[in-house]
């Protein structure tokens, strides 16, 4: 039965599809993001889901979303907030794969979501906070909840080829140990 090779969680802003995207050119695997396949089912952004059915319609979409795409092969990135659920926790914990945190510094995740010109029209507010400071809040209430899922922690603060580097190596490792 396909499974992901590599579970990628963390706040918005902290690389997890631009990283995946980057390893699934190079490795020559299938790439899923739970976000885009809630917005390809919908056929509305995420914006206009929570305008439309609010946070928990959206959380549902999301559950059903991750369900379907922990069973297929290659590269998960997952939405920032996939880890609020219980549920998912419990989802992604049961999957054996690696689940790797990508992290960066608060002022850095700002800075890329601040700057990403997709960022600020299809994913909202949940705040309404300044950028900053609703990373901020947001990573400080679900830092545990990301702890209790991931099996590693990757800084994407570092280069973005540093960061691959190290995903490379958690893959690589993973690969021995299977044969």
């Amino acid at each position: 039965m396909p499974k992901p090779r590599l579970i990628l969680l963390g706040p918005r802003g902290s690389g997890k599809t631009t990283l995946g995207r980057g390893l699934v050119r190079e490795l020559r695997l299938p790439f899923v993001d739970t976000d885009a396949e809630i917005e390809r089912a919908a056929g509305r952004t995420i914006a206009e889901i929570f305008a439309d059915e609010g946070e928990d319609g959206f959380r549902d979409r999301e559950t059903d979303a991750l369900r379907g795409c922990l069973a297929r092969d290659g590269i998960l990135a997952t939405g920032g907030g996939i880890v609020v659920r219980e549920e998912n926790r419990r989802l992604l914990q049961s999957i054996d794969a690696p689940r790797v945190l990508l992290l960066a510094d608060v002022g850095l995740l700002a800075h890329r979501i601040t700057n990403d010109p997709t960022s600020t029209s299809t994913r909202p507010s949940l705040t309404h906070h300044e950028v900053g400071d609703e990373v901020a809040l947001l990573l400080e209430k679900r830092m545990p909840w990301y702890e209790s899922v991931a099996t590693h922690t990757v800084d994407t603060g570092l280069d973005v080829g540093h960061a691959q580097a190290q995903l490379h190596d958690i893959l690589s490792k993973r690969s021995r140990s299977e044969a």
